[in-house]
């Protein structure tokens, strides 16, 4: 007979089964469209129906079904600090939620990917606290990560097809990429605790390298770059030869993906290298600053909050940093209290751990953070795969500072008994 899966575990594999499903579906078949004052840059606008926002709704049904079913784990796992901080949010994110409702009504709640019941994401804390779940995301991490990078290849391949001379701006191969990238950064650190081998993800790296030069993506160039110089780091023990493996491999790897476009091709390189020494984050700064006051980000001015953009030629809702863009809309009420979960979680991970291993975590929290602040342009807060991961990773960390008190406890214990 087969083995049967608990039902917590399966409502882990179903959530992120879902999300994979409801991101495929949102593209498939859809065309792709030219960026408005752009001569050969396009852009792929994902399906919104009812199948979509059914499956993202059954997927976040499923995550706080399970966040309240291990609550009392959590509790005792969780610091008395980081619980507050994941309760703060959370209540916070549904008071935002209701005054949505109420001022745009039900549809603007439903059919948007940034209303604030997307930011419940951080409910994936449990999965990273609890040992056995975290067992079924760690195995199937690093496999989504691989689907989605051949996934994303895929669609650049079909959009090559049909626009050879184009550049790819929001599309599915770039969502992809990005999802494919965390994924594989986040499971690389499982695949190697249970096989020791380093070859395949330093091969997946050359890909991502090589994906972020054809996406014309700098920030991506930089990211592989960094989990390449990081990865051999963590992976080798104190005291053992091998310290400057990281330096080597990220020669190596940097130097094969820009060989590869720079020969297979040489107009994607050639804009990739023109793009290296521009500025595309100043002006906005600029123009949402003088449109704001400290007021606005501590509050917040709600969803439709817009600035305008005289370089985007009319009012715009964006902005390349994902925290401004969290405060200009919500206030701290909900940035503050994430941000503080990821600075314990990256806490936690380097100084209540001598793991060498586990501390990659904290790497991966610092680079998300990064992503976040500005250095990559497709990296926001949404209800996806990706910041579901990321979740599980800061849950991952959160819960090591009360496994060491235990542990601390427990040989107290045993050392004073007669």
């Amino acid at each position: 007979m087969p083995k049967k899966i608990p039902v917590r575990k399966a409502m882990v594999y179903l959530i992120f089964f879902i999300l994979m499903i409801k991101q495929l579906y949102s593209y498939a078949g859809m065309g792709y469209t030219l960026i408005e004052n752009s001569t050969y840059g396009f852009q792929q606008l994902p399906r919104i129906g009812g199948v979509t926002i059914a499956l993202d709704y059954l997927a976040l049904a499923l995550l706080i079904t399970l966040f309240l079913v291990e609550y009392p784990k959590i509790i005792r796992k969780l610091t008395e600090l980081g619980m507050t901080a994941l309760l703060v949010m959370t209540g916070a994110v549904v008071c935002w939620a209701f005054i949505t409702l109420i001022r745009y009504g039900a549809k603007t709640v439903l059919y948007s990917e940034t209303t604030p019941e997307v930011y419940l994401t951080i409910l994936a804390v449990v999965v990273g606290v609890d040992d056995k779940l975290y067992g079924s995301f760690s195995r199937i991490a690093l496999r989504m990560g691989v689907f989605s990078l051949a996934a994303s290849l895929t669609s650049y391949l079909l959009f090559l097809s049909k626009h050879p001379s184009g550049l790819m701006g929001n599309t599915a191969a770039l969502i992809l990429y990005v999802q494919g990238f965390w994924l594989v950064v986040i499971g690389s650190i499982d695949y190697f605790k249970k096989r020791k081998k380093r070859a395949f993800i330093c091969f997946l790296m050359t890909i991502c390298m090589v994906l972020a030069f054809l996406f014309n993506a700098r920030s991506y160039v930089i990211q592989s770059l960094i989990w390449t110089l990081v990865f051999p780091y963590i992976t080798t023990q104190k005291g053992k030869r091998g310290r400057f493996r990281g330096v080597w491999a990220a020669v190596v790897i940097g130097g094969l993906a820009f060989a590869f476009v720079a020969n297979f091709e040489p107009h994607l390189f050639e804009t990739f290298m023109e793009k290296t020494d521009r500025d595309t984050r100043s002006f906005q700064y600029i123009e949402l600053f003088s449109q704001t006051n400290l007021k606005d980000f501590l509050i917040g001015q709600g969803y439709a909050f817009q600035y305008y953009s005289p370089t985007m030629g009319g009012f715009y809702s964006y902005i390349d940093n994902g925290y401004l863009f969290l405060m200009m809309r919500y206030g701290i009420s909900i940035c503050l209290p994430y941000v503080l979960l990821l600075v314990m979680g990256i806490y936690n991970s380097l100084f209540y751990n001598k793991e060498r291993l586990i501390r990659g975590y904290s790497f991966v929290l610092i680079m998300w953070m990064c992503a976040l602040g500005g250095l990559s342009v497709y990296t926001m807060l949404v209800f996806d795969i990706k910041c579901l991961a990321i979740a599980v990773v800061i849950g991952r960390c959160l819960a090591i500072h009360r496994e060491k008190r235990k542990k601390s406890e427990k040989g107290a214990k045993t050392d004073a008994r007669p």
